[in-house]
């Protein structure tokens, strides 16, 4: 069927506005937190149904992004999780309001009456004064967990710090601990270095790419987050699971990967 010049034009022009819509309003999804219940099967495990909620890349430096990090803590407690676990990169830089910023999260957090723990990420350290900003995290309610273990009722958490960082252990597991290792390490690319078989490796740092094409087909991720950019790699050297995360880096924007909590349910 012929179509004429002038159909043609205003058919590319509805399609192109069409689609800048879209797009325009898929970079609001910054604020569009969404809760994804997941149940994963894990080796060398026996609790069955235990409950995770993971938090992770809040960024917390600047109010908007503060109020967003309390809704996803008041989303994630709503579910009843065993554990909350916040997996690094709670802040992006150091400037005036970052203790006030650290102060309100962490209290939300030991405010819920859920064991709560915590890691570092790469941010913490690339922070103006970052020796600062891991003093107040490492004073927050909320324990911080650098190489080592936290046991929980039968549970192993095993917190690893920063892999791009250099300041990781990935031998830092004791033997003793062969079955019910949760680890959390920032990055999940190194996660596949990580020695003693943990069940499960949850990490965050990739934003799934934060700013995608539709699918969620990601234009770039960071450093650490090539092989592994979001949800549940089972085969993986050690089982690992990957979030997208609360908060941003950069522009505060996201598209088609809006920000989100994990409620994990752990089974043999």
């Amino acid at each position: 069927m012929k179509i004429s010049r002038r159909k043609f034009l205003k058919g590319a022009a509805i399609g192109t506005a069409a689609a800048a819509g879209v797009g325009f309003w898929q970079l609001g999804e910054v604020d569009r937190l969404r809760v994804r219940h997941q149940t994963l099967t894990l080796p060398r495990w026996d609790a069955n149904g235990l409950r995770v909620a993971l938090l992770t890349d809040l960024h917390v430096d600047q109010d908007a992004a503060e109020v967003l990090a309390l809704r996803a803590i008041e989303l994630a407690a709503q579910e009843k999780p065993d554990l909350i676990l916040v997996s690094g990169d709670t802040i992006s830089r150091h400037y005036q309001k970052t203790p006030q910023h650290i102060t309100t999260v962490m209290g939300r957090l030991r405010d819920t009456g859920i064991p709560c723990y915590q890691v570092l990420g790469n941010h913490e350290y690339w922070a103006f004064r970052a020796h600062e900003v891991v003093a107040y995290l490492q004073a927050s309610p909320v324990p911080l967990l650098r190489n080592e273990v936290q046991e929980i009722e039968g549970i192993n958490l095993w917190g690893v710090d920063d892999a791009l960082m250099n300041r990781w252990r990935p031998d830092s597991l004791p033997r003793k601990y062969d079955r019910n290792v949760l680890a959390m390490l920032h990055e999940p690319d190194p996660a596949d270095d990580l020695q003693g078989s943990p069940s499960l490796v949850l990490s965050g740092h990739s934003h799934g790419g934060q700013v995608c094409l539709p699918g969620q087909i990601s234009f770039h991720t960071p450093k650490g987050a090539r092989r592994y950019i979001r949800g549940f790699y089972p085969s993986a050297p050690n089982p690992l699971f990957v979030s997208c995360g609360v908060g941003t880096t950069g522009p505060r924007v996201r598209a088609f990967c809006p920000p989100e909590i994990n409620i994990l349910t752990l089974n043999g």
